[in-house]
């Protein structure tokens, strides 16, 4: 029987997941029955805003089977899935004994926080901040820095534009002239609420280019591309060498916008044109390197070159790779070149979901902190297995405490991260379902979802969301934070940590001090939208450097910086990364992000399945050549490890690349993996420099 509508009630909500988003969406409550029917895109959200396949099913998710709904404490072998239920007085007395004698016995630095993306992006639930100010008021305990997603492209971006805040405003694509999606399966991975809408609606339009480099033929390319240009995965860097080349020698650089606003040109000129080394970086040179044809070369930098504004947006993907620095570097060494930063129209070819403002609200405040053994977070299997450089100087880790993130599967070297929790004396998670991560914990405590409680979500579209409780959780569950305000009770510290607030009263405080005005009107339509609508980043620069310089050393864009070369070792300009096929692994592997998860997160969900878009894409010459039919099970491997998944023959993918969504699940016997189709049992820790990055799309492998 459906529910009266006298009992619906519509609730502005909005995802707390670690994705490209902010979406203003309503839930739809039966009220009498405390249960969600669906989700749908908010009628006050603006124009082109939209929900993504998971915030509008959200509702799969929340009701899904396996859901953890009491404490669990390990009473077996670590792995094998054995837990008894317990009370919370029980795990949290176990806990809170456990870090306070491992802080006694071997000092808080023994302790590493594995802070979650689960819950990543509110001002006060949030898996980051919250673990944060708890144990910089225990600890300091070891934490982790940069992120998986983007340690290379956020580490050298400061260097050449002097901050992060490097984006535009979606709709400033409307006044392109050509835009460029580079590595960017943008409807996907979104990075804006808006961006599939605005990149339809231009391609529909039919006056704008819009050119998509990208080893598979995407979704996006699908759907929006007027031209996909397949390359060699890793290998983008030698494109944009190829491309700088023929604006250089064709005089299709801007130098009046160069010496106005950028420091360093002509050193990496020099390297381009083969006077510093002796190798000019032509078409020539790139075709082979990067598998492209010199002549799509030659007629991409001639349409580039003479077409103005142009937009690169780039991916993530073409930064998590070996080299990915130099690679964001050119970027936005293209962009200055052909003076397209800060204009409307423009971007300035580094993260183009860059943190432009939006309207104010504080997060829940983290004390500061200096800890000489912080790592980055692409390391830390390394760190607790002390592997070089964490085998001298670098503390014993005892206790690993994960709030929300599936970092056993996520974490490159799948069997490598078994061994550094088989090493450890004891972890606790907080999860929503029996993760792989959860799986080889020692207590588990179950946490709310986003919509069991009332939050304040920053969205990327220049608005704040007001995402209200839309359901109660099961009476046996907790909020993040009330586990921790009941830890720091137990440890002496609840005072200084919940400051005498509960969450409810956190909000309070953290909306009186935003930018938000009517904090009703707030609350009862679910959005706040900033006043300056569209922009993009620099434009004040452009407008007047003296007035308002870069925060770099010489007030400009530098695409040569001897600070980066002091401080790294590396070249002061970006060059070309040559990687080479291995060739007893003639086959370059992509792990992309798959648009029915969020990382990991939906993978034992069955209306979430993958089905043929989780198997391994494979380019028929491939196949053929290696005597793969379609649909066959095949074995994946390389000198890292092996996987087992069944195989897709499809034009989508080009010669030599193939792929496998990331955040599939393997599944367990005791603690043996059997059935095993995740792709980073197939990656390496050895990261991409000097970020210390992920370089998960530099993977070599046979079938």
């Amino acid at each position: 029987m459906l529910p009266s509508t006298s009992s619906i009630k519509c609730i502005p909500v909005s995802c707390n997941r670690d994705c490209g988003g902010g979406c203003a969406l309503t839930a739809h409550v039966d009220i009498s029955a405390n249960r969600l029917i669906k989700v749908t895109n908010s009628s006050f959200a603006p124009k082109h805003m939209t929900g993504c396949f998971i915030g509008l099913n959200a509702e799969k998710q929340l009701y899904a089977e396996g859901r953890l709904t009491k404490p669990l404490i390990n009473n077996g072998i670590r792995g094998d899935g054995s837990f008894k239920e317990a009370t919370w007085e029980e795990s949290l007395n176990l806990v809170a004994e456990k870090l306070s004698s491992t802080k006694l016995n071997y000092g808080a630095n023994s302790i590493m926080l594995l802070s979650g993306s689960g819950s990543c992006r509110s001002v006060l639930h949030n898996t980051s901040t919250i673990p944060k100010r708890f144990f910089r008021m225990f600890g300091p305990c070891i934490e982790t820095l940069s992120s998986y997603s983007s340690a290379a492209s956020r580490f050298v971006t400061p260097f050449v534009l002097g901050t992060l805040d490097s984006g535009i405003d979606i709709e400033t694509l409307f006044e392109s002239k050509l835009i460029i999606l580079w590595g960017s399966n943008a409807i996907d991975t979104r990075f804006s609420t808006k961006i599939e809408s605005v990149l339809s609606m231009i391609k529909r339009d039919g006056k704008i280019p819009i050119v998509i480099i990208d080893p598979r033929r995407t979704r996006t390319v699908k759907s929006c591309a007027t031209q996909w240009i397949p390359i060699y995965p890793g290998t983008d860097s030698v494109l944009m060498c190829a491309i700088l080349h023929e604006l250089i020698t064709n005089k299709l650089v801007d130098h009046n916008f160069i010496n106005k606003y950028s420091l360093g040109f002509d050193k990496l000129s020099s390297y381009i044109t083969g006077e510093s080394d002796g190798i000019a970086k032509t078409p020539q040179w790139a075709e082979k390197l990067c598998g492209i044809d010199s002549k799509t070369i030659k007629e991409l930098a001639f349409l580039y070159g003479r077409t103005k504004p142009t937009a690169i947006l780039p991916g993530l993907s073409i930064q998590r790779t070996l080299g990915g620095e130099d690679t964001y570097r050119l970027s936005m060494a293209l962009q200055t070149a052909t003076g397209n930063t800060g204009k409307i129209g423009g971007s300035s070819g580094g993260n183009f979901w860059g943190k432009l403002p939006v309207p104010y609200c504080p997060s829940l405040p983290v004390p500061s902190t200096e800890n000489p053994f912080n790592i980055p977070i692409y390391r830390w299997s390394d760190a607790i297995l002390k592997n070089s450089p964490f085998d001298r100087n670098f503390p014993v880790t005892k206790f690993l405490y994960n709030p929300g993130s599936n970092f056993l599967i996520q974490g490159a070297d799948v069997n490598k991260n078994i061994e550094a929790f088989n090493k450890l004396d004891f972890i606790v998670s907080h999860e929503h379902f029996m993760t792989p991560t959860a799986r080889f914990s020692d207590v588990i405590f179950p946490a709310t979802m986003w919509l069991e409680r009332d939050d304040v979500i920053p969205g990327i579209d220049n608005c704040l969301l007001y995402s209200e409780k839309a359901v109660n959780p099961p009476s046996s569950i907790k909020d993040d934070y009330d586990i921790f305000c009941i830890l720091a009770d137990k440890l002496g510290f609840l005072k200084e940590f919940s400051d005498e607030k509960t969450s409810g009263e956190w909000l309070k405080y953290l909306l009186d001090k935003s930018e938000v005005k009517d904090i009703d009107a707030f609350k009862k339509t679910g959005i706040e939208i900033g006043k300056e609508n569209p922009r993009v980043a620099f434009s004040n620069f452009i407008e007047n450097p003296a007035k308002n310089p870069l925060k770099t050393p010489s007030g400009l864009i530098e695409i040569s910086s001897e600070i980066y070369a002091i401080k790294t070792g590396h070249s002061p300009y970006p060059k070309a990364i040559n990687l080479q096929v291995h060739e007893k692994y003639p086959l370059r592997l992509v792990t992309p992000h798959y648009r029915k998860r969020i990382n990991s997160t939906n993978s034992n969900v069955p209306f979430f399945d993958g089905k043929e878009e989780d198997y391994l894409w494979m380019n028929p010459i491939d196949a053929k050549f290696r005597g793969i039919n379609n649909c066959e099970m095949v074995t994946v491997f390389n000198d890292i490890s092996s996987i087992q998944t069944k195989v897709l023959i499809t034009d989508d993918i080009m010669q030599g690349v193939i792929s496998l969504n990331n955040g599939i699940w393997p599944k367990f016997d005791g603690s043996q993996v059997t059935s095993n189709n995740s792709a980073n049992f197939l990656t390496s820790t050895e990261p991409t420099l000097p970020s210390q990055g992920s370089r998960t799309h530099t993977v070599f492998a046979e079938v």
